[in-house]
């Protein structure tokens, strides 16, 4: 009976030796990985950068309410933009959820072309008479809606300015839940 253990034992620490310097070659070329080359460096510094936080820079064009009590939201600016003579908003939002019943601008040199009202998406090109410079936190326009739920969602998909020398600016935006 006792060389039946002594095979086992025998066995046993074969393949425990066997299992201990795999593990080892296996952590020595994870560690070469990731130390060692381009691909792991990269990966470590997108895995630390993902649990670091980062001041958020606010939106160029953002979304606010108008006003407790109210069925009105302002589309503001939050940044400065400069010698601008148009504005392209597109506005996305569930019609299911959210109708919107007017746009318009309390500025008198502001002309609101609304391009398209497809059900769900709002396309809309403010018009400049005169090239302006839009100062920080000034309204744009203002959207008269009316929702069927407590809480929807309005989204601001590409936003875009044009100076008056004709060229093209991407703004950054943001969406509102209200």
């Amino acid at each position: 009976m006792k060389d039946l253990f002594q095979d086992y034992k025998k066995q046993n620490s074969k393949k425990n030796t066997i299992i201990i310097v795999a593990s080892l070659a296996f952590a020595f070329s994870i560690n070469t990985f990731l130390f060692g080359t381009d691909i792991g460096t990269r990966l470590q510094t997108s895995v630390i950068n993902s649990t670091v936080k980062t001041s958020t820079t606010p939106a160029d064009i953002v979304i606010v309410s108008a006003g407790t009590g109210t069925d009105m939201l302002k589309i503001k600016s939050n940044n400065q933009l400069e010698n601008v003579s148009k504005i392209y908003l597109s506005l996305a939002f569930d019609p299911q959820w959210l109708a919107i019943s007017d746009i318009f601008s309390e500025d008198k040199e502001v002309e609101v072309i609304k391009n398209s009202n497809i059900p769900g998406n709002s396309s809309i090109t403010l018009l400049f008479k005169k090239p302006k410079t839009i100062t920080e936190k000034t309204s744009l326009i203002t959207v008269v809606y009316k929702k069927t739920v407590e809480k929807t969602v309005l989204n601001l998909g590409e936003t875009q300015f044009k100076s008056a020398d004709g060229t093209l600016y991407q703004l950054t935006n943001n969406s509102f839940e209200f």
